[in-house]
């Protein structure tokens, strides 16, 4: 397999998970993925109990990502025009990624909003007082942070971005745990889990004792002890910022191969691409990913917006800020 930096093998986690993951997002039971699951392919989306959803993929080509990479790469194309950005400026990033490459996975209401608008300031202004969401959006583009200098700052600017769709203090802890976990992992690959949480989260929000604590616990939990951050009905993840970050540190603490982090967030059920790009993206970045069949980066999307763009901006961003 090709050698690739730390930050490309982030990059083609986050894409891989996505890809991979979203072909059994929401698709019915964990018995049910277990049953169909090829861990050497990409899949059509097998949908069971969404059958618009399934009708909306099966027009979608396989090796396609969805939102989770595209905002990703909307963070991303932000920290590379500013190092102090704005609500503002990752508001238009998001809007002119979307634009260029109009893809399919947002959430309907937010998708037929960026088909409406026609800038990041539109965007803002239609998202006023209308963005406290608890939900998993801001958590799940934020591993680019991890490229910024200091933890202090990848938090206040997880703060900067969370705010823009979710301003409540699960979706802002949520992004700075996710882009602090980048942030350390890139530094410091060889530190347990819970003892990377611990010191992180001196840098999160003051006000979110509760979520907070909530990380922390999450960093403890064993193989099997995953009722903690699944739905009511235990069928999987929901799109739930402290549950789907509570999700990926039970990946990261429990399985060591990139093919078992991949599987297994996949066999988590419920929001199983987001759980995957994140899970993979930092395992990538931590230890590459090696062992994954080589199908999965051969197969997947190398249009103008595929596979090559989303490793140049890896590059551009090594350039930026880690040269």
């Amino acid at each position: 397999m090709k050698e690739y930096s730390p930050l490309e093998w982030m990059f083609l986690g986050i894409v891989i998970g996505d890809t991979f993951g979203s072909a059994y997002e929401f698709s019915g039971n964990r018995e049910f993925i277990k049953e169909h699951l090829d861990i050497n392919q990409y899949d059509d989306h097998l949908s069971t109990i969404n059958p618009k959803k399934l009708q909306l993929f099966q027009t979608t080509p396989k090796g396609i990502y969805t939102d989770d990479t595209q905002m990703s790469i909307g963070v991303a194309k932000t920290l590379l025009k500013t190092r102090q950005p704005s609500q503002s400026d990752f508001a238009n990033e998001f809007v002119e990624e979307f634009k260029k490459n109009p893809i399919q996975g947002y959430a309907r209401g937010f998708q037929q909003l960026l088909e409406e608008i026609t800038s990041g300031d539109e965007l803002l202004e239609r998202l006023y007082k209308r963005n406290g969401s608890i939900k998993n959006g801001a958590a799940m583009r934020s591993l680019p942070l991890g490229v910024l200098s200091t933890p202090k700052q990848v938090a206040y600017v997880a703060k900067t971005q969370a705010s823009i769709t979710h301003n409540s203090m699960e979706g802002i802890i949520s992004s700075q745990t996710i882009g602090l976990l980048s942030w350390f992992l890139r530094k410091h690959p060889l530190v347990d889990i819970l003892t990377t949480v611990g010191i992180l989260q001196t840098y999160m929000d003051k006000k979110g004792v509760d979520q907070k604590n909530y990380v922390k616990e999450a960093a403890t939990l064993k193989k099997g002890d995953i009722s903690f951050f699944l739905d009511e009905k235990l069928t999987g993840v929901p799109c739930d910022g402290m549950k789907t970050a509570a999700a990926v540190i039970y990946i990261l603490n429990n399985y060591q191969t990139a093919t078992e982090v991949l599987r297994e967030s996949v066999l988590l059920g419920g929001d199983t691409d987001s759980v995957a790009s994140l899970a993979l993206g930092l395992h990538g970045l931590r230890s590459g990913l090696d062992d994954l069949p080589l199908a999965l980066i051969e197969t997947l999307d190398n249009g103008p917006q595929g596979r090559e763009y989303l490793l140049d901006i890896a590059r551009q961003l090594e350039k930026t800020y880690l040269k």
